[in-house]
């Protein structure tokens, strides 16, 4: 190598020195250089500072480089200068980094643009680049094409090559670079590396791109700084063909422009251009397909620069048959000669194929394939892999080796090969590591088909469908049932079940549980089974079952009370929400267990506070069996009228299970037994929405009376039922009404009632919410009085429900009075009441008795109507208490009993069971008594008004026209009729007249509902002897007299 300085005059300071150190690079005495460079640097010259920092930057004849000296004085030549090699070997250095200089790219790449507009071609193609590539900088292909097109357009000359043989340092003239005595081989070494891909100063003294031979990197650098007319062209050609044969999101692809570029490049001996058009010929993109074309090309691009991927395409030709007889033996020659150059794992894997299969004269060698696989899955090529695993696990060239396939599989699918990712699966789906890992085979499944394998998707489809052993089994049972071939589906679960299937396990204890597909039921077995899979498992929907056949008892099964609790407490800690259900409801009734509001609210409240985020399935119309989404509820085709009444039976009342199974089938009525059927599995849906609104309902009834020892909240019971009316719920609309009726948290309003009445009734067609609406309009609350109307909803009501006996009872009142265009017909008000009576309304019987009483459209009869009013006594009707209590009091068809009379007017107050007072019931027959002269009924009259508990306001003017009438009669009564009777009642209540003296007395001194008034406070306190002396004490209208 020789620099060949031209200035003979030296016109510049300096020159002299620069001469005399070029001089001693040619005789590669790079110090004596730099001292001369250095010399010369003291007169400014420009190039010393340029071959002065080359020396520092690469080191040549110094102990070791100094890159930060080197990028001082570029900048130096840079700044004075504004020299675009200075600018660009400053730019690069900092856009790549080097040795006590930090990488920053944006300061190197600022650089590296001056140099690129003061038309440095090395760095218009690094720029491009980087552009290209989006490495240091933003990607962005319009700009890369701008840069990349600049370089690539020096190539003006399509006729002849766009070298002129000689190369100037620096792009001056004056020092021209002669290379004539560098070896042929090194200088094509360089220029293929060149033409391959882009070399940087940084990248050829830090990398492997060449040999580490200190002469040929001394060529190379001095090469790279030279300018050589076709540097970087045929790369920037490639560069630009490559990215119009891509689709990206900066610009479509453009075959025609990628062909044209790629044949620019292969005209100037770019091998990789040659390539490039072969490729395009092969594939036919941009271009007609080609193989003869496409052959052609790649001996070019072999010939040029024994490029190995074109050596590889010829070899691919001939062993595919593309455009040339199909020639194994020849390409297997190709291939050879490939290795020899590089380990491709492609090439490899496709000579294990000629071995393995033996054709076109190479003979059949399984130990070479398996030899060549095992060099291609080594050299990273996953398909070959994914060969070996197959050959271990089928036993072919190979010995049979479960654990060899697996590894071979597991290798070439963490390699992205999605065969391999689809065989892994297999081994884990089959459980030939031990034991079935669905989980992994499910992975792997998922892997190969996002890589596009189509059997993949296949066999994720029966992972999912059937995750478990036993679950294809459970499918096949399930489609027996939607067949209603109960007997079918239990031998399938039954079958499942051998295989400790959860569900397949639940599935058939339901079934002897229930008897679907049985002769009878087994739930003895059942519980054998629920026990299981709730122990095993931790089943909520078993818990549940359990909790729930031991809290009631079944055949063969007596009740546990405690063991039903625990249960239902593990399945509610589960989140099995109906259990929470079962155990409000079993505390609120006090009829499995101690009665304990307080235990009932926790577990209602525990179910109204879900949170919309605790669980999918609040807002989620699909009803999934056992709350599990694998098993999807559908009734499309199920009779709508079938689905339409489950659902309000369940909306309504959540029946236990247990007592489900146990409500009797009509024979032959395969509608109700589909009922049964659809009834039941919606009691094991996810319908945690509807266990809310369930329990939103029955914590509105606890607060509403505010009974057992807990506290009334009616404000409360209403915001409870309205919430649960936001649901839709039909019975919550019907409860809602029925505190309007009430005043229950809110003031009594009869036509707020009606609205919410006819809403549920439009609703669901609920049948209470019909009869609620004719009772409206037959007493006339909330709507002008129409016992027309009324009996028309009465009738539809009895059209919905049959059975409903207070509907017969009404329509029975209506025949009784006649109103509103209906004529009295006494026979058919007895044909009411009585069908009333027979559907258990008490009131029905007492409205019979009273119709013999009367004599109204029958003979009158004493003796008959004793006996209804009994019967409706029985049954803790109110009226029928007080009726008899007449009969008792006076002795009709009775003997005379004024004990069990007063005990019988006690209960007509208190209504049944000991529940508070009724102002629709006890109130109403007070009342008559009080009229009929009645002390204790007008005393008791008196303290309910004071309390507020007929009406919610007290009414006081009342309580003192019913005490004056007490203490007026008392006054005045001498007959010993009343004697035992006011022992009794004194006795029971602690009461006596003078209570009332004193009660009315006090209602005057204070003006509570009367004007006040001392005087007639005196006269009333004159029959009670301690308020007499509080007036006397105190001198309340008499002279104060201790």
């Amino acid at each position: 190598m020789e620099i060949i300085y031209k200035i003979g005059d030296y016109p510049e300071p300096g020159d002299q020195e620069l001469y005399d150190g070029i001089k001693e690079i040619n005789t590669n005495n790079y110090q004596r250089a730099l001292q001369y460079f250095e010399k010369a640097i003291e007169y400014s010259n420009e190039y010393a500072f340029l071959f002065a920092g080359v020396i520092y930057f690469t080191g040549f004849g110094l102990p070791k480089r100094d890159p930060m000296k080197a990028v001082f004085l570029f900048k130096q030549a840079a700044g004075l200068y504004n020299n675009p090699v200075a600018h660009y070997l400053a730019g690069i250095i900092y856009f790549e980094g080097d040795i006590g200089v930090t990488q920053i790219c944006l300061y190197g790449f600022h650089w590296m643009m001056v140099a690129a507009e003061s038309g440095w071609s090395d760095a218009m193609a690094c720029i491009g680049l980087s552009y290209c590539l989006g490495e240091r900088i933003e990607r962005d292909y319009c700009k890369a094409i701008y840069w990349l097109e600049k370089v690539a357009e020096k190539d003006d000359n399509d006729d002849r090559l766009i070298d002129d043989g000689k190369l100037y340092l620096f792009g001056n003239t004056d020092f021209e670079l002669n290379l004539t005595r560098v070896r042929h081989d090194v200088l094509e070494t360089i220029r293929t590396s060149r033409n391959v891909s882009f070399i940087s100063p940084v990248q050829c003294l830090n990398g492997s791109i060449i040999p580490a031979i200190s002469n040929w990197r001394h060529i190379m650098i001095w090469d790279l700084l030279a300018n050589k007319k076709s540097s970087n062209v045929a790369l920037c050609q490639l560069l630009m063909a490559t990215i119009y044969s891509e689709e990206n999101r900066y610009m479509p692809p453009d075959y025609n422009k990628a062909m044209y570029w790629a044949r620019k490049a292969a005209k100037n001996r770019s091998s990789a251009g040659c390539l490039l058009v072969g490729l395009n010929y092969e594939r036919g993109t941009g271009i007609s397909q080609n193989y003869n074309e496409a052959m052609k090309w790649y001996k070019r691009a072999y010939e040029i620069g024994g490029d190995s991927d074109a050596i590889f395409r010829i070899g691919n030709l001939y062993y595919l048959g593309n455009g040339v007889k199909r020639d194994c033996k020849l390409a297997l020659f190709y291939f050879e000669d490939m290795i020899n150059l590089v380990d491709d794992g492609n090439t490899y894997y496709l000579m294990g194929n000629i071995y393995r299969y033996g054709k076109d004269g190479v003979p059949r060698d399984e130990v070479k394939a398996y030899e060549c696989y095992v060099k291609a899955a080594e050299s990273g090529y996953p398909q070959a892999a994914t060969e070996l695993g197959l050959l271990h696990k089928q036993g072919v060239c190979a010995r049979r080796d479960m654990k060899k396939a697996h590894d071979w599989f597991k290798r070439g699918a963490l390699m992205g090969c999605p065969l391999a990712q689809y065989g892994l699966g297999t081994m884990y789906y089959e459980g030939h590591q031990g034991k079935v890992d669905l989980d992994e085979a499910l992975n792997w499944f998922k892997r190969s088909d996002v890589g596009g394998f189509e059997l993949a998707r296949v066999m994720i489809t029966e992972v999912e469908n059937f995750p478990d052993p036993g679950d294809r089994d459970v499918y096949n049972g399930i489609q027996e049932i939607n067949k209603n071939n109960y007997q079918g589906a239990l031998k399938h679960f039954e079958k499942a079940s051998s295989y400790e299937n959860e569900y397949a396990s639940l599935f058939t204890a339901i079934f002897y549980f229930t008897g679907f597909g049985l002769n009878k039921r087994n739930p003895k077995k059942a519980v054998d089974l629920l026990q299981k899979v709730a122990s095993n498992w931790k089943n909520p929907v078993a818990q549940y079952l359990l909790g729930d056949i031991f809290l009631q008892g079944d055949s063969d099964i007596p009740p546990n009370h405690t063991s039903g609790i625990q249960w239902l407490s593990l399945a509610s800690d589960n989140g099995w929400t109906g259990a929470n259900i079962l155990l409000g409801r079993a505390y609120c009734s006090g009829e499995q267990v101690q009665k304990d509001h307080k235990k009932a609210v926790i577990y209602f409240e525990k179910v109204d506070k879900i949170k919309k985020e605790d669980s999918t399935s609040i807002d989620d119309p699909v009803l999934y069996l056992f709350g599990n989404k694998d098993f999807e509820m559908d009734f499309t085709n199920v009779n709508p009228k079938i689905v339409v009444a489950s659902k309000i039976e369940f909306e309504c009342e959540l029946l236990s299970t247990v007592e489900l199974v146990h409500v009797p089938n009509e024979s032959n009525n395969s509608d109700q037994l589909e009922m049964k059927y659809v009834f039941f599995w919606n009691q094991l849906t996810n319908m945690k929405a509807k266990d809310k609104t369930m329990a939103q309902i029955y914590l509105a009834q606890i607060y509403a009376p505010g009974e057992n020892n807990f506290p009334k909240d009616g404000k409360k019971a209403m915001y409870l039922a309205k919430k649960a009316a936001n649901s839709r719920n039909s019975f919550a609309f019907t409860l809602v009404a029925l505190f309007y009726e009430d005043g229950v948290g809110v003031n009594q309003n009869y036509e707020e009632a009606m609205k919410w009445h006819k809403q549920s009734q439009i609703l669901k067609e609920d049948t209470m919410s019909v009869f609620y609406i004719g009772r409206l309009y037959f007493n006339g609350q909330g709507v002008k009085k129409n016992h027309k109307l009324a009996l028309g909803y009465f009738m539809l009501m009895l059209h919905h429900n049959n059975n409903h006996g207070a509907s017969f009872y009404y329509m029975g009142e209506i025949f009784q009075k006649g109103d509103d265009g209906i004529p009295i017909s006494y026979n058919r008000a007895f044909e009411c009441f009585h069908e009333a009576f027979v559907r258990n309304c008490c009131m029905g019987a007492s409205s019979i008795g009273f119709l013999y009483h009367k004599g109204l459209g029958l003979e009158k009869d004493m003796a008959k109507a004793y006996k209804w009013f009994a019967k409706s006594s029985l049954m803790n009707c109110a009226f029928g208490n007080f009726m008899l209590g007449t009969y008792y009091l006076n002795g009709y068809h009775v003997k005379k009993d004024l004990f069990k009379a007063l005990d019988l007017f006690k209960r007509s107050y208190e209504g049944a069971d000991g529940a508070p007072p009724n102002p629709t019931s006890g109130i109403r027959w007070l009342a008559l008594a009080a009229d009929n002269g009645w002390t204790d009924a007008s005393y008791s009259l008196g303290r309910a008004y004071t309390d507020g508990k007929i009406s919610q306001e007290k009414d006081l003017k009342k309580t003192a026209s019913y005490f004056k009438k007490v203490a007026r009669i008392e006054k005045q009564k001498t007959s010993s009729i009343f004697g035992p009777l006011r022992e009794y009642y004194h006795k029971e209540f602690d009461l006596d007249c003078s209570k009332a003296d004193i009660n009315i007395g006090c209602m005057c001194h204070g003006g509570l509902g009367v004007e006040k008034d001392f005087r007639k406070a005196f006269e009333w306190f004159s029959e009670a002897y301690f308020m007499l002396g509080i007036y006397y004490q105190g001198e309340y209208y008499v002279k104060k007299d201790i």
